[in-house]
């Protein structure tokens, strides 16, 4: 007779969705880094050009809010696409506030990625299907609302 234990880690095992969602996250990134690859970026890093042409210059603080990214991740992913050109940083008011401005460059990237982004989305919809699409992207629009808190 299975204990306590084991009635858990077969509760954990049958219905994480922390475990779901990583299992998603991992075959979906892997679709739009494919098709992302020949222009010499991955999704995330196209998230954050794609957030800051949306939210216009702004500190890098705010970009970590909205993506729900911590300071690590994404200070690294922006010195990436700096060194590309595709963002400029400067410092902000104060000593600790970066502010982060698209580049023509970064402009351009975001273009000429449109169309492998396009295929990604119609591949993810089709493995994912409508209704499960839809319900990811709500609920990914409710957080990146709400900000990381």
């Amino acid at each position: 007779m299975p204990g306590p234990t084991r009635m858990s880690c077969k509760e954990m095992a049958g219905g994480c969705l922390a475990a779901r969602i990583r299992v998603i996250d991992r075959a979906i990134q892997g679709i739009y880094d494919d098709a992302l690859r020949p222009l010499r970026v991955r999704m995330t890093q196209l998230a954050i050009l794609v957030t800051i042409s949306e939210m216009g210059d702004t500190s890098a603080t705010d970009i970590a809010e909205v993506l729900w990214l911590d300071r690590s991740t994404l200070s690294r992913n922006l010195d990436r696409i700096e060194k590309r050109g595709w963002v400029r940083i400067e410092a902000g008011e104060d000593a600790r506030t970066r502010i982060v401005r698209l580049t023509a460059s970064g402009r351009r990237l975001i273009e000429r990625a449109g169309p492998a982004w396009r295929r990604s989305q119609e591949e993810a919809r089709a493995l994912m299907g409508d209704r499960t699409s839809d319900a990811l992207r709500d609920a990914g629009t409710r957080l990146m609302e709400a900000g990381s808190g």
